[in-house]
């Protein structure tokens, strides 16, 4: 759905779905509540909300979705990942929060994302992911827009941040 002036999702708006993917883009949703995509539990495997004003994640919106493996949330307004948001998405393979306001990649923010492979943070204010944002045995890569296409090139501190993907000697 894009452009229609969606202003609030509600969990009653997806009582009975069994959808596997759900896009808003170009919405002003502003907010939304824990339990919002709760009703679609282990059928979305795709959720996409895009130019959609969203300022906070609340804590437990994934928390129900066990068997998503696309979030993308680009180009909206988030300044914080809440602690343990991730905590039940272990299934989740793409994560796209391109365009927001993250200033920083705290602690343990990744963590029990074994099967994640794309991280795409661009145009945020992200200066360095701390130590320990993500499992122990993947390597954070950085590519910066001036860099060469080479995905194992590493950008200086100071170069813009791009892309961070996310790779490991894992078998999938």
């Amino acid at each position: 759905m894009a452009a229609t002036g969606v202003v609030e999702l509600l969990p009653v708006d997806f009582v009975r779905m069994r959808a596997r993917r759900v896009v808003f883009t170009e919405h002003q949703l502003g907010a939304m509540s824990d339990t919002t995509f709760s009703p679609l539990g282990n059928h979305l495997t795709s959720l996409i909300l895009g130019a959609c004003a969203i300022k906070s994640l609340p804590a437990r919106l994934l928390v129900d979705l066990t068997q998503l493996t696309a979030l993308h949330l680009w180009s909206n307004h988030v300044r914080v990942i809440p602690s343990n948001f991730f905590v039940a998405s272990a299934e989740l393979r793409e994560l796209s929060m391109w365009g927001n306001r993250l200033q920083a990649v705290h602690n343990r923010t990744f963590l029990g994302l074994p099967r994640l492979r794309l991280l795409d943070l661009d145009r945020n204010r992200i200066s360095t992911p701390q130590r320990g944002s993500s499992d122990a045995d993947t390597r954070w890569q950085y590519r910066s827009k001036l860099s060469s296409s080479s995905s194992s090139s590493v950008a200086n501190a100071s170069s813009a941040r791009t892309v961070a993907s996310l790779s490991s000697d894992r078998d999938q």
